[in-house]
């Protein structure tokens, strides 16, 4: 000023004060979407445990096979490019023949459906997947790694009769191809 007073504004301009209450917010939806994720990764390692223990008892298909965070347990079907997988979902599961990037080999295998379901035991989903990396034959079931624990136990022993029956029916085929 003239008669020699300064004066000095304080203002912030970045970040915007209103910019402050809108990243609190983020930090708060990214500490919930962690915790969602640990508790998702434990509820699997759970799930998992269970199952693989109670699978040990069925089939060796996966008994050096580890409790895991991810969505499946791969195992071995007898010959390289063939899988043998347990999957879970929140609510429902499958046991799938994976066949690594080989559609006439799954032809030959669906020219076999009648007799392949028929080993099984019921009825098979076929996928011939056009835009992945493989084909699959699944089984799915009711239940998840979201159910209720205490429903885990049935849906163990579903997936792992499931697993027996689906090795039991294409292992053989697959060695013969």
């Amino acid at each position: 000023m003239e008669n020699g007073t300064v004066l000095v504004d304080v203002q912030q301009l970045i970040p915007l004060p209103e910019a402050a209450e809108f990243q609190t917010q983020i930090g708060v939806k990214k500490q919930a979407e962690r915790q969602n994720l640990a508790s998702r990764h434990e509820r699997l390692l759970k799930f998992w445990e269970g199952l693989l223990e109670h699978a040990k008892t069925k089939c060796d298909v996966h008994a050096n096979s580890s409790p895991t965070k991810e969505m499946f347990i791969q195992g071995s079907a007898g010959r390289g490019g063939f899988h043998l997988n347990y999957k879970v979902r929140r609510n429902d599961s499958q046991v799938e023949l994976w066949i690594v990037k080989n559609k006439p080999v799954f032809k030959a295998l669906y020219a076999q459906k009648d007799a392949i379901e028929s080993d099984f035991g019921g009825p098979l989903e076929w996928q011939d997947l056009a835009e992945a990396a493989g084909c699959r034959i699944c089984h799915v079931i009711e239940g998840g790694y979201q159910s209720p624990p205490d429903q885990w136990p049935a849906i163990h022993s579903a997936l792992a009769d499931a697993m027996v029956n689906l090795d039991k029916a294409v292992r053989k085929r697959i060695a013969d191809l």
